[in-house]
């Protein structure tokens, strides 16, 4: 999620301390699991950097992975559901977003950015919040306030970075409305609360700026590349909007708008007089007289009278509205999915028709839009993150807290929003991340690229790059997001690479489909909180989603029928850790059906191509294994278990996050345990900045930041590896220079390297004979 600037005030300490209350017993466990040790003398620490102006070499780059240029082979489309390149070769985009300043950096930074992502393997990056900030941080000109005029310093640095990403074999997805709230000189100079989402969604003059700035952005020709955005094979995507919810607007009563502050009533009239005029024609179309609608809305303490419904009068806002009761609420969530829906539309049509974009669309992401109106874009988009700082004060401002737990102990946790596609469509998560001071960050890559690729989705862009292009030579991991400095992450990204781009792990042989009644989602919109309907909470918060949550009434409303109480709860349940088995998708249709499915009991889940196994029979020492013939890994709590993958057997000692590391190895060339195999071997486990203080002894916020270079964990690892007649190994720099040779022993049938502190390494290279 992205940052943004609605006043929270007292309702944010109170909402935030309701969460925390919420958590504290998780955020205990989690804490409990960091020792109270000085980080900066133990033994088991050394500084691990790895600046952006040094590039990566050997077994450390993976670009050769990728096709270059992005786009050789023509545009991005849809076939079969998939994402396919322009040879018609199946496309997986693995990517980080950019925002604000990130998105223009000096030419020498772009060209480094370039080269460093596609080495370790990504091959894509999402343009996210061009517009909301005028130079140098956004892509407004500094000399006007409206949102008609573009920078032509800021439009000249992104078009230099896309083209060196292009270059690079890294294909661009172009966010177009994300926050840029509209000013007097836009004709909008009232003063109101938040950002104008929601209402950017029906008011005409709003839409029709949106559109115009597309035109600018999408119609401008990058003369480092000769073409326009429109006519840009590298260009995958095209997002209309982000995180953008005219629901939660709508619901005042609901988690986000309590959170942000924000709803239509606070609005002037000139704001909400459209959306009734709107609501009031929907209902003479769909009531041809004042009796059929009170027919419709009987038994409640209210009645629509014939004055009001001839003088088109009748309330939209919600707090006007409920009192006419559940069936007019019911109504009000089809109008909503109707009027978000014609918005979708308009956009698609516009951008394909007017503008001739070729790329996909995305419209906004699910958890703020619905499968409803998001059925007619192209893709599927979701956002989440494993616990999203929660601020008790005021937003991005200190005082925050990022509970500290570990995803392995919580399936599904935050990737629940992996089964939120539409059979049919590509499905993309283009906000993902496990935010800092996290200390179990080093799970992030390997366990969501693993389980996007078994679930088939189409992208996975992490959450994010950089927020500010001055920070890009930073070496301390700040809070919350930026993965530049976050050495832990950056070391598994190649492995990442292999399972979810290069596909070395498959995709689901099984998929379970749930069937969403089109009509009975649509009107339970008008009774439920948006993101109470799809997630236990916040989508930030990680929590299961919408299948595992859904409100027997809710479900009631939804099949329209009254005998449901007669059946037993768990007919209606589907628990999102269905997805560790198969694959999940919703449909839409006309009632509501679930598929039969099944959990292990033993809390032992193994996918059905057998290459997943996420093992939480432990409370607490949850621990994932990847076993493919070029990829493989331990993620978890693994320490004190020998775990065997195919030829290659991992036993990793006592670690400083009880026994919690990272240990990935991916063939560069050939196939492991084979002759002619290379490979990179990751052993990862905690990461913090220098002099890095907690706030107190609950270990989620922090007193002092510390400096860089980080200091990184040195994981004791026994590595052996059956099959090949010779084996040599050598400790690397940060670069992926060879340092050190590894001695080798032939132990048990076995080439046996012992991996640890001694070596000041993160990975390691493997070559056998």
């Amino acid at each position: 999620m992205a940052p943004h600037s609605s006043g929270l005030g007292m309702l944010t300490l109170v909402v935030g301390l309701s969460l925390l209350a919420i958590t504290s017993v998780r955020a205990a466990e989690g804490a409990a699991a960091i020792p109270d040790v000085d980080v900066d003398t133990d033994p088991r620490f050394f500084p691990f950097a790895m600046p952006l102006e040094q590039d990566l070499v050997g077994a450390a780059n993976v670009t050769g992975w990728l096709e270059k240029p992005a786009g050789k082979g023509g545009f991005v489309r849809i076939e079969n559901g998939r994402l396919v390149d322009g040879a018609g070769k199946r496309l997986r985009l693995l990517g980080m977003n950019v925002c604000f300043s990130g998105n223009f950096p000096t030419r020498e930074e772009a060209e480094q950015t370039a080269r460093r992502l596609a080495a370790l393997g990504i091959n894509c990056v999402r343009f996210h919040h061009l517009d909301m900030q005028k130079e140098p941080s956004g892509i407004w000109d500094r000399n006007y306030d409206d949102a008609r005029h573009l920078s032509a310093e800021m439009l000249d640095r992104l078009d230099y970075f896309i083209h060196q990403l292009k270059q690079n074999g890294v294909y661009s997805d172009l966010n177009l409305r994300v926050m840029h709230k509209y000013t007097e000189a836009d004709g909008f100079g009232e003063d109101r609360p938040g950002t104008d989402k929601g209402v950017d969604n029906y008011l005409p003059a709003m839409i029709e700026l949106q559109k115009q700035y597309a035109r600018m952005l999408l119609t401008h020709r990058n003369p480092y590349t000769g073409n326009r955005y429109v006519d840009e094979p590298a260009v995958a995507l095209v997002e209309i909007t982000n995180e953008n919810s005219l629901y939660s607007l709508w619901n005042e009563g609901g988690l986000l708008s309590r959170f942000t502050g924000e709803g239509l009533s606070r609005l002037p009239t000139r704001y909400t007089d459209p959306l009734r005029e709107k609501w009031n024609a929907w209902l003479r179309e769909r009531y041809a007289t004042a009796a059929t609608l009170r027919e419709a809305w009987t038994g409640a303490a209210h009645q629509v009278t014939d004055e009001a419904f001839a003088a088109r009068d009748v309330p939209i806002l919600q707090g006007e509205l409920s009192a006419y009761g559940r069936a007019a609420l019911a109504d009000a969530g089809r109008f909503l999915v109707q009027v978000v829906g014609d918005y979708m539309r308009q956009m698609d049509r516009f951008l394909k028709e007017d503008l001739a974009v070729k790329a996909p669309v995305i419209g906004t992401q699910i958890g703020f839009g619905t499968p409803l109106d998001q059925a007619g874009l192209d893709v599927i988009d979701v956002h989440s993150y494993w616990h999203h700082p929660l601020f008790l004060g005021q937003p991005w401002q200190d005082p925050w807290v990022v509970m500290q737990q570990a995803l392995v102990n919580h399936p599904v946790g935050a990737m629940a929003v992996f089964g939120l596609g539409l059979e049919g469509k590509p499905l993309v998560c283009s906000e993902y991340c496990h935010p800092f001071p996290n200390v179990f960050a080093a799970e992030q890559v390997p366990i969501t690229a693993a389980y996007g690729a078994f679930q088939d989705m189409d992208g996975l862009i992490y959450f994010a790059w950089s927020h500010e292009r001055q920070n890009l030579r930073d070496l301390a991991i700040s809070p919350f997001f930026d993965h530049h400095p976050h050495v832990a992450k950056l070391v598994t990204l190649p492995f990442a690479s292999a399972l979810f781009v290069r596909g070395d792990v498959e995709a689901a042989r099984r998929t379970l489909q749930v069937t969403l009644p089109s009509d009975g989602l649509a009107a339970a919109l008008g009774t439920e909180e948006l993101f109470m309907l799809f997630h236990r909470t916040m989508v930030e918060q990680g929590r299961d989603a919408f299948f595992s949550a859904m409100p027997p009434q809710v479900i009631e409303q939804m099949l329209g029928a009254t005998e449901i109480r007669t059946l037993p709860p768990a007919a209606f349940k589907l628990e999102p850790r269905e997805m560790l088995l198969s694959r999940l998708r919703m449909r839409l249709g006309d009632a509501y059906e679930l598929p039969s499915g099944g959990l292990p009991e033993d809390g032992v889940y193994v996918c059905d191509t057998g290459q997943l196994r996420w093992d939480a029979s432990e409370p607490g020492r949850g621990y994932l294994t990847v076993d493919t013939p070029r990829a493989k890994g331990a993620v978890g709590f693994v320490g004190g278990r020998t775990i065997k993958l195919g030829p290659l057997t991992v036993s990793v000692g006592d670690t400083f996050l009880d026994g919690f590391a990272v240990v990935t190895l991916v063939a560069v060339e050939g196939e492991i345990g084979r002759p002619g195999f290379r490979g990179l071997l990751s052993c990862v486990g905690h990461v913090q900045n220098r002099g890095q203080k907690w706030k107190d002894a609950q270990k989620n916020s922090l007193a002092e930041l510390g400096q860089g270079p980080p200091l990184a964990e040195g994981i004791r690892a026994d590595i052996s590896l059956e099959g090949p007649q010779g084996l040599r190994a050598w400790a690397l720099e940060p670069t992926g220079e060879r340092r050190e040779e590894l001695p080798v022993e032939e132990v048990g049938g076995g080439l046996l390297l012992r991996t640890g502190p001694q070596y000041r390494t993160l990975w390691y290279e493997l070559a056998t004979e």
